[in-house]
């Protein structure tokens, strides 16, 4: 009987940041153009390239002056989802509105 051959994984798909070289029969091994790796953890992945992202240049946006009928009369801050009331056809944030009425 001939010797069972073991199939070769190629790791199309996965980032090469998330893999680790490593020798053909390790465990969960797939064949790279550099040669075989394995997936890092998870965990070890996400904290890289979050650390890879914060080193990034950060972009710094200019400071827009907002419109005063952007800006809710009751709590002064820029308004958050707008209601316009039926009365007297005055923006509020809803949540401002209900809690000024006592909901």
């Amino acid at each position: 009987m001939p010797p069972k051959r073991s199939r070769i994984r190629y790791g199309h798909g996965i980032p090469i940041d998330f893999m680790v070289p490593a020798l053909s029969d390790a465990p969960g091994a797939v064949l790279t153009k550099y040669g075989y790796a394995v997936v890092k953890k998870d965990a070890e992945a996400y904290v890289e390239a979050a650390e890879r992202k914060s080193k990034q240049a950060k972009v710094e946006l200019p400071e827009i002056e907002v419109p005063t009928n952007f800006i809710c009369p009751i709590c002064d801050e820029v308004m958050t989802d707008a209601v316009k009331t039926s009365c007297c056809a005055t923006h509020f944030c809803d949540s401002c509105k209900l809690s000024s009425l006592g909901f």
